[in-house]
């Protein structure tokens, strides 16, 4: 940044300078207002380049940021996303449930998956319990499928 501030500086000095000796060797006369007016069109391009070639490397650079990010990319990372926090908040749900009924799983896993029409669905459940809840395993079916709309598998780990 300091250095194309220096670069612009520079030119526009430079241009007045050229502005300034061309000014003094031209001829006085009806030439005057000519050689004045393609004198200030002169500076007002040398005003005006620095100014156009910041934007362009302004462009350039945010464009470089933005196409290393592509739509397919990000789009994956989204659905990714969402699926796992779909499958968290099902898993929260199920082990309160299965809590108000008096059944306390060890671990609750949830595979979420995407159909065709991109609608999200259960694909599989595993419910953990301890041994000794095993004959509960028809109650917690029954509860989970349908409270969530899915029959899960019951183990123990």
């Amino acid at each position: 940044m300091t250095n194309s501030i220096y670069i612009c500086a520079t030119s526009l000095c430079c241009s007045l300078v050229v502005c300034a000796i061309v000014k003094f060797i031209s001829p006085t006369g009806n030439t005057t207002k000519i050689m004045t007016l393609v004198i200030s069109v002169f500076m007002m391009c040398a005003m005006i380049s620095p100014v156009c070639t910041a934007l362009k490397n302004i462009k350039l650079s945010e464009n470089k940021y933005v196409s290393n990010i592509k739509a397919d990319d990000f789009t994956a990372v989204y659905d990714k996303q969402v699926l796992k926090q779909t499958a968290e908040y099902i898993n929260e749900y199920t082990k309160a449930l299965m809590n108000e009924a008096n059944i306390y799983p060890e671990n609750i896993e949830t595979i979420i998956a995407v159909n065709e029409s991109s609608g999200i669905y259960i694909r599989k459940m595993n419910i953990y319990i301890q041994e000794e809840k095993l004959d509960k395993t028809e109650e917690i079916k029954e509860l989970v499928s349908s409270a969530v709309g899915t029959i899960p598998e019951v183990m123990t780990e």
